[in-house]
């Protein structure tokens, strides 16, 4: 097992941004707005951070990541970072492979890709802001081969536009734009 302590400013970016941490016993975050199903609590566990304060728990909700939806964050007291419990997720049966420049969350029932986290010097980390995954997460209930036909369908007004700046592409690129 590691720990890594690092001191990173407190920011509007760092809101998004979740660490998988081997050292973490539960899921836990400093802010509030990132849970929803909100529950305060007046007896939640204390945690003990790496400096040796203590520092109460003052509610607990879920945090929803694509199509992940974890449950029972605790929301800490002056806690600067959102973290993800590898144990906590492993003991809900998923996955964890972890390699030189990514840790995926693997379904253990589908054997799918949940969550991806990229490694970012020596944390690896997932980026709400961005995509997690290689597959649009709104369409992940239709077979890959018509997740386009789904956009195209329902989201996309200008889809016209879009296979008018994919003609203009040369030959070679084509088939990587769309």
């Amino acid at each position: 097992m590691f720990t890594l302590i690092v001191q990173i400013p407190s920011t509007e970016a760092n809101k998004a941004i979740w660490h998988f941490d081997s050292g973490c016993g539960k899921h836990m975050t400093g802010d509030r707005a990132n849970l929803y199903n909100y529950k305060p609590c007046n007896n939640g566990p204390t945690i003990r951070f790496a400096g040796g304060e203590l520092n109460p728990t003052l509610g607990l909700g879920d945090v929803k990541i694509g199509c992940l939806t974890v449950k029972g964050v605790l929301h800490v007291q002056d806690l600067k970072f959102n973290l993800f419990s590898m144990s906590q997720f492993a003991d809900k049966g998923y996955f964890i492979e972890i390699k030189s420049n990514e840790c995926r969350l693997i379904d253990h029932k589908s054997n799918k890709v949940i969550l991806i986290a990229r490694r970012k010097g020596s944390l690896y980390v997932v980026d709400r802001t961005s995509a997690t995954i290689e597959r649009c997460l709104v369409s992940t209930s239709c077979p890959a081969e018509q997740a386009w036909l789904w956009h195209k369908t329902s989201f996309y007004s200008c889809w016209s536009s879009v296979h008018h700046i994919k003609a203009s592409f040369p030959s070679s690129n084509k088939n990587n734009f769309i």
